[in-house]
């Protein structure tokens, strides 16, 4: 078909363009038709290879969310476990808490797991370039410092170690370093109130767990003096008590030994301050 084609063409021209002229004229006329034909739907089909290249290359499919932000869980993995080498419920829980909200399928779920779990990771320089590159928010970048002083000071003994750590890498994420010294200084503050109201916290409660075995104690043993279960009531209580000391009147052991008469006394107070302390707790 190409053939019959090119072969009018040159008849056409030929007798439109008065013979060897219009031939010539023809000859290159079908020399640029093909030229240019071959230069279109070939070149086309080399740009599509390229892309099927560029996308096999990188990825045939558009990183979610959770995969772009790998870099920042990264760096938050290295804070975890720079000063406490293994992982803890609460730091696993402390990182998920953080990137969950990002992660809209089980397969994000699964992907933010493994890369808690990874072992292999790349230098914290390079994460930190990599997130920056991203083109965070300042209020971004403030949250994940926030979040890198808590993993320091909950996993750090030395408070000096953890100003440096701290400081420099808020330096490194483009922080003021004021604001970076401001906010260290005010989490490390909120640690140690929130440390020493757990410690009053204790306190508070040995003291009532004390004081429930004292209670406990005490009242068992008065109601034991009595004869009668510690939950009597007032009636009960008055009762018991009227028929033990009767027996330890000063009436009823007339002639009795000095001895005896001591040891009487001693009883007949037991049961009276056994008595005082059931109605005590009673009130």
């Amino acid at each position: 078909m190409k053939v019959y084609a090119y072969l009018i063409i040159l008849i056409v021209a030929t007798i439109s363009g008065g013979g060897l002229i219009g031939f010539i004229s023809g000859v290159a006329f079908i020399v640029f038709w093909e030229v240019t034909g071959s230069m279109g739907k070939p070149r086309r089909e080399s740009q599509t290879l390229d892309e099927q290249y560029h996308q096999e290359s990188y990825g045939e499919e558009p990183k979610t969310t959770i995969q772009k932000l790998e870099p920042c869980i990264d760096i938050l993995c290295f804070y975890a476990l720079k000063h406490e080498k293994h992982w803890t419920t609460e730091k696993v829980k402390f990182i998920k808490n953080l990137f969950t909200p990002f992660c809209k399928t089980t397969e994000d779920q699964a992907y933010l797991r493994e890369k808690i779990k990874s072992k292999s990771r790349k230098p914290l320089e390079a994460n930190i370039n990599t997130w920056l590159e991203m083109k965070p928010t300042n209020d971004d970048i403030e949250i994940i410092y926030t979040k890198i002083c808590l993993l320091t000071i909950n996993t750090c003994l030395d408070m000096e170690q953890v100003q440096r750590d701290c400081l420099s890498v808020g330096t490194s994420l483009g922080l003021r370093y004021e604001y970076c010294e401001n906010e260290l200084f005010r989490l490390i503050k909120a640690r140690e109130e929130y440390f020493n109201q757990e410690e009053e916290q204790d306190k508070y409660q040995d003291n009532q767990d004390s004081f429930q075995d004292t209670h406990t104690s005490e009242l068992e043993k008065a109601a034991g003096i009595l004869g009668i279960p510690p939950n009597s009531t007032r009636d009960q209580i008055q009762k018991a008590y009227r028929i033990k000391i009767k027996d330890f009147h000063p009436d009823r052991n007339i002639n009795v030994t000095d001895a005896v008469k001591a040891m009487l006394e001693e009883q007949a107070h037991l049961i009276n301050n056994a008595r005082d302390v059931m109605l005590k707790y009673l009130t």
